[in-house]
């Protein structure tokens, strides 16, 4: 297993592990009987919901195909998570829906929502691990470079330019310096210039972030 070769789950799950860990610390925080920070955190819940839905039809559609081919075992245990995963979803969109429904019951709906999250965030961060561990792995051994940059290319093509620029606000900030000048390296040579100049905006700006964070006491 080489790390010189794509892993083309790490950025978008750096990207997804940032922000769960952030909803998770806000749920743990947010008043939920406050109606404003309770519709504010189910606004903000409710994107990150659209986004992990799409990012698991997206790896069904393009990278389980592949998966299933490499080693059908650990595809259906993939697959068995990503069902888990979209159960305990809805079960917090629900818990969410409840307390728009039912405000008087906010704090306790909250806080059952806060444990299904911090279940789901545990499942999904191992989950993440095993497809860039043992996954790409797998896809390493059985395809060579070309068949997994087809892959990666159909996938970007699926996404949405106002979907793609929210992934890109989301992992950018994520990435090292490194990872973030191979990005836009690649980009350059072909992306429209105001998509690169976003991309290398928020590069720009994550340097600061990095700094402070490191800071940080």
């Amino acid at each position: 297993m080489s790390d010189q070769r794509q892993n083309f789950y790490t950025a978008v799950h750096k990207g997804i592990r940032r922000q769960l860990s952030q909803m998770l610390t806000l749920a743990g925080a947010v008043d939920f009987a406050d109606p404003r920070q309770r519709q504010l955190y189910c606004d903000r819940f409710d994107q990150l919901a659209r986004m992990l839905e799409s990012h698991a039809h997206h790896e069904d559609r393009h990278i389980s195909p592949l998966i299933e081919q490499a080693a059908p075992e650990l595809a259906r245990r993939i697959h068995a998570t990503h069902h888990v995963l979209e159960n305990t979803l809805e079960e917090m969109m629900g818990f969410l829906a409840l307390m728009l429904k039912e405000p008087e019951r906010a704090r306790v709906l909250g806080y059952n929502f806060y444990l299904a999250l911090a279940r789901y965030v545990a499942t999904q961060f191992d989950h993440m691990h095993e497809e860039e561990s043992s996954v790409m792995g797998a896809l390493w051994n059985a395809f060579d470079d070309a068949t997994l940059d087809g892959c990666h290319k159909a996938i970007l093509a699926d996404i949405a330019p106002a979907e793609m620029g929210v992934w890109l606000s989301w992992m950018i900030p994520c990435l090292t310096p490194f990872e973030q000048q191979g990005m836009l390296d690649e980009m350059r040579l072909g992306a429209p210039p105001q998509v690169v100049a976003f991309v290398e905006q928020l590069a720009a700006q994550s340097q600061g972030e990095r700094e402070s964070g490191l800071k940080a006491a």
